[in-house]
């Protein structure tokens, strides 16, 4: 990650070491817990059997509502459906539909790999149980990975992000299928880290896409990665705004898919031909639907520039169907467009400006909740994609639970917790952080997006008049 200045890079080391040593306070005190219980541990035995026969004894009637817990008063209204998952729309049509899964960017800082750490290596795996079923249920699900994997190298966070193998394989567990290695840190360990980051992944059995470590693989369907879906070939292409600051090495421009030919300080001159001509490819390949994966925009900015609205109707214009973006650490608007063709037909196209944080420790308003964008689409009788539903699931990522582990909170399924076992629930205070942060997540995505129906007739707003930005 860039700084502007020595002040923002002073401020963020004060903010990480300020971590840290609250880190170390709950480690010691966790570490003082356990040896209280190692040492009570006849008194924990008698304990536990006490809790047991009084748990069989005590739930002859099953807790119903959250009227057991006296802390909560009023329960406060559920803003989102945690069971609102992506169904199937394509009854009664002749095409099969298919979904995605789309996360932000994945970073691992020091607090989060001393959390993985185990005996005899590393386990992220705990980290995205609550969010595997959402991550799994799609038929491909997809995220930017914001790291690499070196396993020679030292495993450290900030400034350098080096994730052991157990990254890709706990992801790999959870349900991704494609990940985005163009970004900020893709040539942080030079052309062999590249190499080994794409490694790991593809023997985790996840794709990675916009990095390649031979021209050869870098001229196959225009650097694309083609998924065949039921029948529906989906093809993704990833670009980076730049490489922190540094030039890719010579003899290895081909390496990583870069949107500016000014990458390295000003991000000016939009390599239009080159991104076109790998569209092209991509449709000369067979593809159906075409993803492109987009590491651009400002950091912590909401606000969208006229340079990615630029972008944005450059890529749909030449045949786009959807836009993901990251970089910015938090969430931004999600737009479905109604796009009319040079032949006077129209189609839809769908942009996720940002999507955020999915799994990180940052300390700025925003970053620690995004969304897991979910969309189902189908090809019409002309062959052109059909958003048949778009939706999403606020997420956050917590380092408040059990054990004090992190973990990726899906947070409606978290609040729904106060309907069912009350006395299961966390207090009242976690419960209305939840509830925050997925009305800030709902304030930043908007409501410029909507399913479009079989029957569905164009969009009620101009999209040029469409409010994109909180």
């Amino acid at each position: 990650m860039a700084y502007d200045s020595d002040f923002e890079r002073q401020e963020a080391l004060r903010r990480q070491r300020e971590r840290r040593r609250r880190y170390e306070q709950r480690r010691r005190a966790h570490i003082r817990k356990q040896r209280i219980v190692f040492g009570g541990g006849g008194l924990l035995i008698l304990l536990v059997v006490f809790l047991i026969l009084r748990g069989c004894t005590g739930r002859s009637q099953p807790v119903s509502g959250i009227a057991s817990t006296a802390n909560l008063k009023v329960l406060p209204e559920v803003i989102w459906d945690p069971e609102d998952l992506i169904e199937d729309p394509g009854e009664g049509r002749t095409g099969p539909t298919i979904t995605l899964a789309a996360v932000g960017d994945i970073m691992c800082y020091d607090e989060q790999l001393s959390d993985a750490m185990t005996g005899s290596g590393y386990d992220f795996a705990p980290a995205f149980a609550e969010v595997a079923q959402v991550l799994s249920s799609a038929n491909l699900t997809v995220g930017n990975l914001e790291t690499n994997i070196v396993p020679d190298q030292p495993y450290v966070g900030k400034p350098n992000f080096n994730t052991p193998p157990e990254m890709a394989q706990a992801l790999a567990g959870a349900g991704f299928d494609l990940l985005s290695t163009a970004n900020t840190y893709s040539i942080q360990y030079g052309i062999n880290g590249l190499a080994s980051t794409r490694q790991s992944l593809q023997q985790a059995g996840i794709d990675a896409v916009g990095t390649y470590y031979t021209q050869a693989e870098r001229e196959v369907s225009g650097g694309a990665v083609i998924k065949d879906v039921g029948g529906i070939r989906v093809a993704f292409l990833a670009y980076t705004k730049g490489v922190n600051n540094m030039f890719l090495p010579e003899g290895y421009e081909f390496s990583v898919n870069l949107l500016y030919e000014d990458y390295y300080f000003a991000y000016t001159g939009l390599r239009k031909e080159e991104i076109l001509a790998d569209i092209s490819a991509v449709e000369e390949a067979g593809a159906d639907v075409i993803v492109c994966m987009l590491h651009w925009g400002s950091e912590y900015e909401t606000e969208l520039s006229d340079d990615q609205q630029e972008i944005a109707d450059t890529l749909i214009e030449a045949g786009v169907d959807i836009i993901l973006g990251s970089h910015s650490h938090v969430a931004g608007p999600v737009e479905l467009r109604q796009v009319q063709n040079s032949d006077g037909s129209t189609r839809q196209a769908l942009i996720a400006w940002s999507l955020g944080n999915f799994y990180s420790f940052m300390s700025r308003e925003g970053t620690m909740e995004s969304l897991i964008l979910q969309v189902s689409m189908q090809l019409d009788d002309d062959g052109q994609v059909l958003f048949t539903d778009v939706d999403y699931v606020p997420i956050c990522t917590s380092y408040e639970g059990e054990g004090e582990h992190f973990r990726v909170t899906n947070i409606p399924a978290q609040m729904e917790k106060y309907l069912a076992v009350a006395e299961d629930a966390p207090d009242e205070e976690t419960y209305r952080q939840l509830e925050s942060a997925a009305q800030r997540v709902k304030n930043r995505v908007g409501e410029d997006y909507k399913p479009q129906g079989e029957d569905a007739g164009p969009l009620d707003e101009d999209p040029e008049d469409a409010q994109t930005s909180e």
